[in-house]
């Protein structure tokens, strides 16, 4: 009997000791965690290329996963006479005739792919001093280039958007369920473009490049209106190289 009540005293303190903080919350020794990953300037350059993988999303045909340009036709394309379902059912069906409702599977997916691309924008942003001075500029031009893109794409189709422009939690609720105008969103876009446009070269045709970002910036002029901007930026890309086709 006394080696028993030994025993359960053993057992009570392990289980008290065992409750505590540091063993509710260990820290991961077999993987690496988010807070400590971006230390070097390839680790952030890793988190650039997965900013471009956001955008692409993923090959599946499974429902409510990041599959951003793959349903963008169907926010967009589908509610015009450019194209139409295969069997007029189902929640495409929806775009087609113009009865969307607030369940529909594939705005919630887009909605939330775009916002999983801008979390991953914000990450580089937040991490982009580890970058050298050499590599910094860029990676942050391509950072607002996509975060800017992805905006843009929200708020042509859903207008006040919550505007996220930190890596936030879950508990940051305020952030994540307050909309803010369509102004302020056209100032980050128009902002985040003309940083991207300054910072980056034509290196690249794979990733984001200067006239990629003037070509954007255009665009979002033409949406507002701002004709004489819009034809700066679209000359100085056809100065950068690129000219329209002789026969369309």
């Amino acid at each position: 009997m006394k080696n028993l009540n030994i025993l359960l005293l053993i057992i009570l303190a392990f289980g008290i000791q065992s409750c505590s903080d540091d063993y509710l919350s260990p820290t991961p020794v077999s993987a690496v965690s988010a807070e400590g990953y971006f230390t070097t300037e390839r680790e952030l350059e890793s988190g650039v290329i997965n900013m471009y993988d956001g955008l692409q999303g993923i090959n599946s045909t499974a429902s409510n996963q990041n599959h951003s340009t793959q349903v963008e036709f169907y926010v967009t394309e589908m509610r015009s006479d450019n194209t139409r379902t295969k069997s007029s059912e189902g929640e495409p069906e929806q775009f087609e005739n113009f009865t969307i409702e607030s369940t529909n599977g594939i705005v919630g997916d887009y909605y939330r792919s775009v916002y999983n691309t801008i979390y991953r924008a914000n990450i580089v942003l937040e991490n982009v001093g580890v970058a050298s001075a050499e590599k910094a500029g860029a990676f942050e031009g391509e950072a607002k280039f996509v975060r800017a893109l992805s905006y843009f794409n929200l708020v042509r189709l859903f207008g006040d958007i919550p505007l996220v422009t930190s890596v936030i939690g879950p508990e940051d609720t305020d952030i994540q369920f307050t909309r803010v105008s369509t102004d302020e969103v056209y100032s980050l876009i128009v902002s985040d473009l003309e940083t991207a446009s300054a910072n980056l070269d034509n290196s690249y045709i794979t990733r984001a490049s200067k006239a990629a970002a003037q070509g954007l910036l255009a665009k979002v002029h033409l949406t507002l209106g701002n004709y004489a901007e819009a034809k700066t930026l679209c000359e100085a890309v056809m100065d950068s190289g690129y000219e329209l086709e002789a026969n369309f």
